[in-house]
């Protein structure tokens, strides 16, 4: 019951104790089922960094697997039963202590709720869930940063640019940085344009492609940008040098378009003559932009 959970769990961190005795009562933790007091002390347990390794360790080792997944999923369905009874405050306050968790599950469970919140428009830009999301872009988990860029895309709010831009240069797996690309090209903040010209010569042709792509999309305002001082005349030069230089190397597969695309907008006169070599590409889509990039 709760009181055996509770008296457990304070064996379990009294530092006084013998470690394998201390061990022991977290084992026995693990084995209480779905009892909510056992499941939040084995988070604490993990969670805390004052707690003895040997402890931590432990605590992961009880709750590992399948059947800590569904203890999981039981915790959270008891918050949400509780979460009538709070106000947004204590709502936000309550799961942005679960995306500090070190465990993956419980990170990704908590973005799926803000991400059902979202749909059921009872979840805000402004809240501060969305910022402890945008946070996760650094986690050490690929699968919870791909699923924080999911929560944020939800919204589409440019401002969204500056955490995904300051989380790129950092990012190693490569269906994040696609993602990240993607996203930041569905944003549409001019502040993005530097970061995705320099991501068209990643080693990676995926990503350099999903790089092409997104500035197929910011390239749409680039002209109104600098006319209103957004960016720079310099970044939009260097739009066009990059994306000059991507046209010019050999297509992999027609997978130009994205490139071709942005340079039909931005339409700088140096461009003509890559425009005038592609109106004989394979591609049908290649050579439409090739004509609306000539015709611009």
């Amino acid at each position: 019951d709760n009181g055996v959970s509770g008296k457990l769990s304070a064996l379990a961190r009294d530092a006084k104790q013998p470690i394998a005795k201390r061990q022991s009562a977290v084992k026995v933790l693990g084995l209480m089922g779905e009892n909510p007091v056992a499941l939040n002390a084995l988070v604490a347990i993990i969670g805390d960094p004052n707690t003895d390794p040997a402890i931590r360790e432990a605590g992961r080792i009880a709750i590992r697997g399948e059947e800590y997944i569904q203890l999981l999923q039981a915790h959270l369905a008891l918050l949400n039963q509780s979460l009538s009874k709070l106000d947004a405050a204590g709502q936000a306050a309550l799961h942005l202590a679960n995306l500090s968790s070190p465990i993956k599950e419980v990170q990704l469970l908590t973005l799926k709720w803000a991400q059902d919140q979202k749909a059921a428009n009872k979840l805000k830009h402004e809240s501060p869930i969305v910022a402890g999301a945008a946070a996760l872009l650094t986690d050490g988990n690929a699968e919870v940063r791909m699923k924080a860029l999911d929560l944020l895309s939800t919204f589409l709010v440019a401002a969204d640019a500056k955490a995904i831009l300051a989380a790129y240069p950092g990012e190693t797996d490569v269906a994040v940085r696609q993602k990240m690309l993607a996203v930041l090209g569905a944003l549409g903040n001019p502040e993005a344009i530097p970061v995705t010209v320099a991501a068209l010569k990643d080693a990676n042709e995926t990503v350099a492609v999903a790089a092409a792509e997104a500035l197929g999309r910011l390239a749409t305002n680039v002209r109104a940008a600098v006319a209103a001082k957004t960016i720079t005349a310099e970044v939009a030069k260097a739009l066009g040098d990059g994306l000059l230089e991507y046209g010019r190397t050999p297509d992999k597969g027609g997978r130009h378009f994205g490139a071709f695309s942005a340079m039909a907008k931005v339409a700088d006169e140096p461009f003509g003559p890559v425009f005038a070599g592609q109106l004989g590409s394979a591609d049908v889509k290649v050579r439409l932009q090739a004509v609306v990039g000539i015709r611009n």
